[in-house]
């Protein structure tokens, strides 16, 4: 595939694209289809970046809405404000993070990011891949019974006054199917929420419950192989995700710095816009003559 801009290659999710310098100026045509890009593909990785600057980062995040850095540690290694730094090296960035299940960014916010958008600085010489899944896909592979009930869930956040989201609702932008989820700070599900009604009206599921229910959504995105595993290259890596069509955790590293070599990554997240919200009524798949 190629535009008047870069040539790309699609990837099992999202696409690769080549011979385009985003250290250098970026004319509004090219920002344009790059923006174009990441809606109808949803992730979109820009190759042989080299070292893209802190404040170059912060630019390019820029083209997609207001920067949100209120919500993470500002480590000492940080280049700005504005940067999360990760690492599995203490001194260089946050360590452990991403590794508590899958999830998308920001679901203890009213309104998750719209984007993330990642720069490798450090490549590991094991292990330290990012793993993404589609979200819209995971949700046309369910069972009608999985579907049905899954629209009746609301997740609710570990964090920050228990805020409550629909599992599944539709994309604010591209109006398909997808998810709110993060399988490691979720504290239970209820079923039928109305955000006109108090949280304290609605009875939350158990702990054993919670667990079979981040279990099941666990097992199908496992089961159904749509997992892509992004292994990031030396020549510097930078990714732009929509934070909402695509899901993700951090995969497996030697624990020892020594053993896997230092890792360390730029995330710049874009403020979310829109709260998730059922504004439809949902019609089980197996119904006659069904449309969502």
């Amino acid at each position: 595939m190629a535009t008047k801009f870069y040539t790309s290659k699609v990837l099992p999710i999202g696409l690769e694209v080549f011979g385009l310098n985003l250290n250098q100026p970026l004319e509004q045509a090219v920002i344009q289809q790059i923006k174009k890009d990441v809606t109808k593909h949803r992730l979109v990785v820009f190759r042989n970046q080299g070292k893209v600057s802190g404040s170059k980062h912060v630019e390019i995040s820029k083209y997609f809405g207001e920067i949100d850095n209120t919500t993470f540690y500002k480590h000492p290694a940080s280049p700005c404000v504005d940067i999360f730094c990760v690492s599995n090296d203490p001194e260089k960035g946050c360590t452990g993070v991403g590794m508590s299940g899958w999830h998308i960014d920001g679901t203890f916010r009213s309104c998750p990011y719209a984007y993330s958008i990642y720069h490798m600085l450090e490549v590991p010489k094991q292990g330290g891949d990012t793993m993404f899944i589609p979200l819209t896909e995971i949700i046309s592979k369910l069972s009608p019974e999985t579907r049905s009930k899954w629209e009746r869930l609301s997740m609710v956040s570990d964090r920050r006054g228990h805020i409550v989201h629909p599992l599944i609702y539709k994309h604010p932008k591209t109006g398909k199917p997808t998810l709110c989820m993060h399988l490691g700070m979720t504290t239970a599900f209820v079923y039928d929420f109305d955000r006109s009604k108090d949280i304290k009206d609605f009875e939350p599921t158990g702990p054993e419950e919670t667990a079979a229910i981040l279990k099941e959504i666990e097992t199908a995105i496992t089961d159904h192989a749509l997992v892509y595993s992004h292994k990031w290259m030396k020549e510097g890596d930078f990714i732009i995700s929509d934070n909402l069509a695509v899901g993700h955790q951090a995969g497996p590293i030697p624990p020892s710095v020594a053993d896997a070599g230092l890792r360390v990554l730029h995330r710049v997240t874009v403020m979310g816009t829109v709260p998730p919200c059922k504004d439809y009524d949902f019609i089980p798949p197996d119904c006659e003559n069904c449309s969502y």
